[in-house]
């Protein structure tokens, strides 16, 4: 084929985030059957990383820009600023880098990266790609943290919708997700969003399992708020003395 797709980011291997790892194994996969991948990362930034880039077929192309300030994300105010800096330097690493590109595929968090890849695909004149792995801003009203009758929500909310609608094909990652997303941003056409589960494929290999007379229980996935487990880790410590683990 002679499509080349390029691909903005924040996370892309060697960066040891599940969504790195995740988009790491899709260009591989892609790679047989395109002319070029064009990746635009940040640089590894996740705690355990190394920066040992992984060997790719010769037509994956990573190009790095630096990440958005871990240290900034203590506040919403400051992580906003963080990451509207790290989606223009990736949009203007893109913008210099697509010119033979034939779609453009980028990818959440940060939301505003979106918006930088829809300007880059405009300019360019090639269809987007939207691949939504946080609802943003929905998630921080339903989390609590901010409120859906605020300046910053109404002005997030309007970026997302133009981002939504000028994409060729959205991509959720549940039908949940989905059903959520058409609900919040009505105008988006209910064809073009389709769903693309991130598979779990970590798994303990069987000499590393316990006995099968123990119940385990395993989660696989992101921690944090959104997440909700403190209540299992209350029964976790209701249930300590029976074989569970």
């Amino acid at each position: 084929s002679g499509l080349v797709l390029g691909f903005q980011t924040e996370y892309f291997p060697p960066d040891p985030s599940s969504n790195a790892m995740l988009y790491g194994r899709l260009v591989e996969r892609l790679s047989p059957i395109l002319a070029r991948v064009d990746v635009v990362s940040a640089g590894p930034h996740a705690a355990g990383g190394t920066t040992t880039t992984p060997s790719y077929p010769t037509n994956i192309r990573v190009t790095r820009c630096p990440p958005p300030s871990w240290r900034l994300r203590r506040s919403l105010v400051t992580r906003f600023f963080s990451e509207v800096w790290f989606s223009s330097r990736n949009s203007l690493v893109a913008a210099r880098s697509s010119a033979d590109w034939t779609v453009l595929l980028s990818s959440t968090p940060p939301l505003l990266l979106g918006a930088g890849a829809t300007l880059v695909a405009r300019w360019r004149r090639i269809p987007s790609v939207w691949w939504v792995q946080d609802l943003h801003p929905e998630i921080a009203v339903a989390l609590g943290v901010a409120s859906d009758r605020s300046v910053s929500f109404r002005l997030l909310h309007a970026v997302h919708a133009w981002i939504l609608t000028r994409a060729e094909l959205v991509i959720a990652i549940s039908e949940a997700q989905r059903r959520a997303l058409l609900d919040a941003y009505p105008s988006v056409p209910a064809r073009k969003v389709t769903v693309l589960e991130n598979p779990a494929t970590h798994q303990a290999p069987p000499s590393a399992r316990e006995p099968s007379d123990r119940l385990i229980i395993t989660y696989t996935g992101n921690l944090g708020l959104s997440q909700g487990l403190d209540h299992v880790l209350h029964v976790a410590d209701r249930v300590r003395d029976l074989p569970v683990r």
